[in-house]
This record gives C-alpha cells, structure tokens and sequence, in this order.
C-alpha cells in the first residue's frame, strides 16, 4: 500500500534501482556526463584559470595556468542497470611567465579525443578514450631562451586509455591505463599509469549550493622511468541547475614530480597555487 501513494514516477525509478529491469532509454545530447571528470587531473578537459607560484625555475616562478576544454555528450543508451555514452573530448592548456614583460607564453598543448563510457548502477564507471595530443612552444619563451631551439621536441602522439573508478558514498577511486599508439619522436615510451582518488561532501552548506571537494592525482609514464607526477586540490564546490550539469570550484593546489606540460615532460616542477574550474 505504501508504493501507491507514490507518484509513477518515483515507482518506476525505484524499480529500476533496485531491479535493473529490461526498460530501456536513449537521450541525444544529454547535458551531463556520466564519468565524473578527475578533480585533480591536470590534463583533463574543462575551462579554468590558475596562478602557480612555482618552487623550481624549470620556466618561470609565476605562472598563469590556462585551460579551454569540454565534453560534447552525444547519445546515452540505458538499459538493465547499465548506462552507455558516447562523446568527444577537446582542450587547449597553456603556461604564461607573468614575471615576463611582456607576459611570455611558455608552451601550448592541444588536445581532441573522442570516448566510450560505460557506467552500471551509476556507481562503477568506466572510460575509454582515444585521443592525440600536440605540444608547442611559445614563440617569446625561445626567444628568451634560444637553448631551447635545439632542445625543441615536436612532441605529438596518439593514445588509447582506459579509466575505471567505482564510486561509494562521497569517495571516488580510480585508476587509468594508457598506451602510445603513435608517437612523435618515436623514441617515445608508449605506457603510462594513473590513478587518484575523488572526494565530493554529500551534504551541502550555503544555500544548499556548495560542497566541499578534494582530490588527489598521481600520473607516470615509462618515458620517464614511472617517476611520478603528483597533483592535489581541495577547495568548495558550487552547483546551480541553471548551469545544466556543471559546476564551479574554487581551488587551492598543490604540485610535485615529472611535468605534465608537453615539451617539458623531463623537467622536474614543484608549485602551489590557486585555481577557479568550471566543468561537468
């Protein structure tokens, strides 16, 4: 007697949870993903500003970091617990030297790839991507560092990765595995590994709007003998439905070990800083 109070729709969700029945669905151009991005992922692609006061002078010490990117979602199939999406991934990440008079653009990598998601009971969720990526130098950095020229590296691969994370509570482990299928210059070592964990509050403060999130992520690459690179932010998360899926986050971070930066993937960087992120 208790189910018939409730409307059908909230029956016919429940049955789903609970039973993953054969009931099946498909959305085009859905607004939200159904693989959370990484909070802590440097590469991952979304729109952010950040400032970096850097400990090494591997480019600079103070640094503007930018990012331009999305997830353009296009069809979602559900079905017996399952959910099924197909999607393209692109990026622009650049480093500029603020110190610099005029401010100096470091590097630029450019990045598009297209994805397969698979999620059951919206809990265990998994990615697999294949993307390329380019790296170039910025036209002021070598002309104030012309060591660079021959140092140079026309840095361009393409790579499959596979991303699993199971996600309970406010927690989000994960783990990605990648390999270098085509890779400029092909001395390149093609394996790479990464893993992190996500924590987003459950509960919500400030108008109901605003959680507290953290993440840690650590990245290695057999190019560089799986030294790793290691990255945490934590900060506040914002949430409005007008924003259909996406979310602002107020960072602080924290970066140590192997650079993530196309051209200066040997070059060790160690940073704090603060970032503002918005993304699925």
């Amino acid at each position: 007697m208790a189910d018939a109070q409730l409307p059908y729709a909230q029956i016919g969700v429940a049955c789903s949870l609970n039973s993953h029945t054969s009931q099946s669905s498909h959305e085009i151009l859905p607004s939200d993903v159904i693989y959370d991005p990484p909070i802590a992922d440097p590469k991952w692609p979304k729109f952010s500003v950040g400032y970096q006061k850097h400990f090494k002078n591997t480019y600079g010490k103070r640094i503007f970091d930018l990012s331009f990117g999305e997830n353009v979602l296009l069809i979602r199939y559900k079905t017996d617990g399952w959910a099924y999406e197909l999607g393209l991934q692109a990026g622009l990440f650049g480093l500029m030297d603020v110190d610099s008079s005029p401010t100096r653009l470091i590097n630029s990598d450019y990045f598009v790839g297209g994805g397969l998601s698979l999620v059951y009971d919206r809990k265990w969720q998994n990615l697999f991507q294949f993307s390329h990526l380019s790296s170039h130098l910025g036209d002021e950095f070598l002309i104030s560092r012309p060591d660079y020229i021959n140092k140079r590296v026309n840095l361009s691969y393409e790579a499959f990765k596979w991303f699993t994370a199971y996600k309970f509570n406010s927690f989000r482990p994960y783990v990605g595995f990648g390999y270098l299928i085509h890779r400029d210059p092909s001395t390149l070592k093609p394996f790479s590994f990464e893993g992190g964990i996500d924590y987003i509050s459950e509960k919500s403060f400030l108008f109901d709007t605003t959680r507290y999130v953290c993440g840690i992520h650590t990245h290695f690459w057999s190019q560089n003998n799986f030294r790793p690179s290691f990255n945490i932010r934590t900060g506040l998360q914002t949430e409005d439905a007008v924003w259909r899926g996406r979310h602002m986050q107020f960072l602080i971070e924290y970066s140590q070990g192997k650079s993530r930066h196309g051209q200066f993937y040997a070059k060790k960087e160690h940073y704090v800083g603060l970032r503002v992120a918005f993304s699925n």
